[in-house]
């Protein structure tokens, strides 16, 4: 259907149990088959809830319906191979005797599967969409919590943090840019919390008229990370 294979008014067939939640190994499937997942949303709106498991009391009373004669051959097959398509099969049997789990619905017209989509879409857009604020939340509040550590350790001497940057930038390469980074990060913070921003900012103003030909750096500073936003207002914009 997906690839216009089917006209508009031809129905949809019967929609499996459990089709809103499929198996890894079945999604994998669909992806590689290129099946819109919308579609099958859609699909799943008509698919049947599992059914509860059946309770050993269950089996049991479909047990005692057998012949006794097919039960003793079960057993003795059972445990002479275990064979998992007896046991498979067996199950099957129970399942078919059991009552079916809800109403059944009418089936749909291709026409009126394709309608479902696009509402299905936009759910599905926008569960992303939380679970993606929710997790920039996240991470936002662990970075805070763990700059708060680092200030309570960085108060007692700030001046220790300038002084490990000067000797950063003292280093050759790249690899050392993140580090100093944070430390700016950590310092603005600081100054922002403590009502010395201005100090800060003269001496910040300082350090990038001394490594502003540092695109690597200013790149990074620009950037910042989730806890440095105070550091990231003060950095000027690229060239």
């Amino acid at each position: 259907m997906h690839n216009g294979e089917l006209d508009d008014d031809d129905l949809e067939p019967p929609v499996p149990s459990g089709l809103a939640d499929l198996p890894e190994p079945l999604a994998d499937l669909a992806m590689f088959l290129r099946i819109d997942e919308d579609l099958i949303a859609a699909a799943a709106q008509h698919s049947p809830r599992p059914a509860p498991r059946p309770s050993p009391a269950a089996h049991r009373d479909w047990i005692a319906t057998l012949d006794t004669e097919e039960k003793d051959a079960i057993l003795a097959q059972l445990l002479h191979d275990g064979d998992p398509q007896l046991l498979s099969g067996l199950r099957r049997r129970f399942l078919d005797t059991q009552p079916a789990t809800g109403p059944a619905t009418a089936p749909r017209t291709v026409a009126e599967l394709r309608a479902a989509v696009p509402a299905q879409k936009a759910l599905r857009t926008a569960r992303e969409k939380q679970r993606a604020a929710e997790e920039h939340d996240r991470r936002v509040r662990e970075a805070q919590e763990a700059q708060n550590r680092r200030l309570a350790d960085l108060q007692h001497d700030p001046e220790a943090a300038w002084q490990r940057v000067g000797e950063l930038m003292t280093r050759r390469g790249t690899r050392h840019y993140r580090e100093v980074v944070r430390l700016l990060g950590d310092l603005a913070a600081l100054a922002d919390r403590d009502g010395t921003t201005d100090a800060f900012t003269e001496r910040y103003a300082r350090f990038i008229a001394v490594h502003r030909t540092k695109k690597a750096l200013m790149r990074d500073l620009r950037t910042g990370s989730l806890d440095c936003a105070a550091l990231i207002a003060l950095t000027p914009a690229g060239e």
